[in-house]
């Protein structure tokens, strides 16, 4: 079993201002996100297993989804 995390773990506020900037609107700040702990999640043995990730971080998966999305809006 093993519990996956792309190349790029972020904290939550960090995702949210990512994807507010990606489709040009403000940050909403809540506290409602996931919390910060001490706990790291590594993709290392996932990668050494040999798999290979679509989309390295949530920034290409995430890429892609908004350009489709703006794509349709316009």
């Amino acid at each position: 079993l093993y519990l996956g995390t792309d190349e790029l773990p972020a904290l939550w506020d960090e995702f949210v201002s990512y994807l507010a900037t990606k489709l040009g609107v403000s940050p909403v700040k809540t506290n409602s996100g996931p919390r910060s702990t001490s706990k790291q999640c590594s993709n290392e043995r996932i990668c050494r297993s040999g798999y290979n990730f679509k989309y390295p971080t949530y920034r290409e998966g995430y890429e892609k989804l908004i350009r489709s999305y703006l794509a349709k809006e316009h």
